[in-house]
C-alpha cells in the first residue's frame, strides 16, 4: 500500500517524511529514487521502535498538512487526530474515519466536516504536554 506517512521514530526521537509504502507483511519501505528501494522500520526486526502515521489528506486551517497523531488545539482544549470510530459530540451517532477526538468523554467531530477550522499545534511524540492541558 503506498500513501503519505510520515514515521516517528522512537529511538532517534524524530519524524521522517518521505515516499514511504507499506508490503501486505506490515514492512514499510522508503522509496530512495534511482529505482531503488531502502528497507526502513521493518516492526519485525525492531518491534516498537517506528510508528507510521498516515496523512489524512486534509490540510488545516493554515495550510498545514493534518497526520493521525496530531494535536489540535481549540481554547484551552486538545484533541488528538485519529482514525477509527468515534461517537459524535454533535449527533451522538457512530462513525468512522479521521477525527479529532476528545479521550476525556470518548467523543469526537468528524475531521472532513472540520477542516475549516482545525487548528494543529503540535503532535504527541514531540508534544505530549499538549495533550494534558485537556
Amino acid at each position: 500500500m503506498r500513501g503519505n506517512f510520515r514515521v516517528w521514530d522512537n529511538k532517534e526521537n524524530r519524524y521522517d517524511y518521505g515516499d514511504f509504502f507499506m508490503t501486505t507483511d506490515g514492512e514499510l519501505l522508503k522509496d530512495v529514487g534511482s529505482y531503488s528501494v531502502e528497507v526502513w522500520y521493518c516492526e519485525h526486526y525492531e518491534p516498537g521502535r517506528y510508528i507510521a502515521e498516515f496523512s489524512t489528506g486534509i490540510k488545516d486551517k493554515n495550510g498545514e498538512e493534518i497526520y493521525g497523531g496530531d494535536v489540535h488545539g481549540i481554547g484551552d482544549c486538545t484533541f488528538e487526530v485519529r482514525h477509527g470510530s468515534c461517537t459524535d459530540d454533535m449527533t451522538l451517532e457512530e462513525s468512522y474515519g479521521w477525527h479529532v477526538y476528545d479521550e476525556r468523554d470518548g467523543t469526537g467531530c468528524n475531521l472532513g466536516e472540520s477542516e475549516i477550522w482545525v487548528n494543529i499545534i503540535g503532535n504527541i511524540h514531540e508534544n505530549p504536554e499538549l495533550l494534558e492541558r485537556r
